[in-house]
C-alpha cells in the first residue's frame, strides 16, 4: 500500500509530496519528493530521497529555502530548495528509532525531529547551512 505524505510551505506557495514509492513491501530503495507551484501547479523540483522506507515527515524552514524529509531508517535529510541538495544528514541519537516527523522553528534558529518511540531531537540550523 502507498501512502504520501506531503507538507505546505508557511507562504502557502510550495506544496512538498512524497510519491510513497518506497516501503517495506517495495523492492525498490528509495523514493521521490516533489516541489510543486501552487499557484501554477507546476512542479519546482524533484529530489531523489535516499530513504529506505519512503518519507514519514517533510518540514519546509519559515524563509522557503530548505526542506527536510524524516524517515524511518533513522535518518533525517535536510535539502537545499534552490539546488535540490543535501546539505546535512541528521541521525536519530537513539539510532533504533525511526523518525516520523520534522518542523522547523518560526524564527529559522531550529529543526526538531520526533521518533517513532516518542523522541524529541533539537539541531541548531546554523550548524546545517554553515
Amino acid at each position: 500500500m502507498r501512502r504520501l505524505r506531503s507538507r505546505i510551505q508557511p507562504d502557502g506557495s510550495v506544496l512538498a509530496i512524497d510519491d510513497g514509492s518506497s516501503s517495506s513491501s517495495s523492492s525498490s530503495s528509495s523514493s521521490s519528493s516533489y516541489l510543486w507551484n501552487v499557484k501554477t501547479h507546476g512542479r519546482i523540483t524533484g529530489f531523489s530521497d535516499p530513504h529506505q522506507h519512503g518519507v514519514y515527515g517533510v518540514g519546509f524552514s519559515h524563509d522557503g529555502s530548505l526542506v527536510a524529509t524524516a524517515d524511518g531508517d533513522t535518518s533525517t535529510y535536510v535539502w537545499d530548495i534552490a539546488t535540490s541538495t543535501i546539505l546535512k544528514v541528521l541521525q536519530d541519537p537513539n539510532g533504533s528509532y525511526g523518525v516520523t516527523s520534522v518542523a522547523f522553528s518560526d524564527d529559522g534558529l531550529h529543526v526538531a525531529v520526533g521518533d517513532a518511540n516518542g523522541g524529541a531531537y533539537l539541531w541548531d540550523t546554523a550548524r546545517i547551512t554553515s
